[in-house]
Formats: structure tokens, sequence, C-alpha cells
């Protein structure tokens, strides 16, 4: 949801089951006041129409991974709110781009289960909780990689 004083574009990579980008095709088709139309920026992505509001968006079954793009419009874009909501509400997990102080970390609910992951990648919990971990840690590469636990929280 963008602010209406600041109107901005959601941008959307598609990625198939094998971590490869997808390109035209239709993949992508919005499903509110936003069109969404393929272009080659960013390497090949879908881009909304310059607008304020709530953006909805619909991807194809070849789609299994997103990239998720917040752009300025016509104006600096502000954001207001971000939510993902999947269909099943299962299976899902959300990685953020977001790298608070550590570069090359993210922040999620669990470490992944599906995608390709080199040894060393960290994941931060973005819900810490007593007897939990402070993140996770890839010790094998691989499909989804081998992870563990990090930092023990004092029960």
């Amino acid at each position: 949801d963008t602010d209406a004083s600041n109107p901005g574009r959601v941008i959307i990579r598609c990625y198939d089951a094998s971590g490869s980008l997808l390109g035209s095709g239709g993949y992508i088709r919005g499903m509110s006041n936003f069109a969404f139309a393929f272009s080659s920026d960013y390497g090949g992505s879908y881009a909304s129409s310059d607008a304020a509001g709530d953006a909805y968006f619909m991807a194809r079954p070849e789609v299994k991974t997103i990239e998720v793009i917040i752009a300025g419009g016509s104006k600096s874009c502000r954001l207001r709110e971000f939510s993902v909501f999947t269909k099943d509400m299962g299976g899902t997990s959300a990685w953020v781009g977001y790298e608070e102080g550590v570069p090359g970390a993210n922040i999620a609910k669990a470490p992944p289960k599906s995608g390709t992951w080199q040894a060393g990648k960290i994941i931060y919990n973005n819900a810490p909780a007593p007897g939990g971990y402070a993140g996770w840690i890839c010790v094998g590469s691989g499909s989804p990689g081998l992870w563990k636990g990090f930092g023990a929280i004092a029960p």
C-alpha cells in the first residue's frame, strides 16, 4: 500500500523451480487497479503502473519464487505497509532483502525448506524466543542445504 501523495511501482521478478529467471510470457497478472507489464528492466520484470493504493497480483503455477521490488514512480515512493499472502497460506517462505547491519544476511521465521543455498549463508530469526535460536547458518551447501541453529537463547 503506497502513500497517496507518493505513488510508486511494484516490480516483480519471477523464477522457476530451478531458480532460473522467467522472462516474458504473462507470468504475472494484475488483480487490482494495478496493471502489470513486462519489460527488460531489472533483467526482466513485471512492473505495475504508477499509482497509489493496494497492488494485488497472481502468478502462474510455473512461478515458484518471486522477487518483489518497490520503486519510485512519478515521485519518490513512500511505503506505508507491505504484506505477502499466498492462496493456500502454506509452505511459503518470505525472504527480506533487508540486511540490517549484516551484509548478506536475511531475516525469516524459519530456516529455508527450498531453494539452493551456499554454506555460510545466515538467516536471522525474526521471532526469537526463550529456548530458541538467534538464527540459522547453512553448514552444508545444497537444496535446501543443511541448516543449524546458532545463538541459543536461554529459557
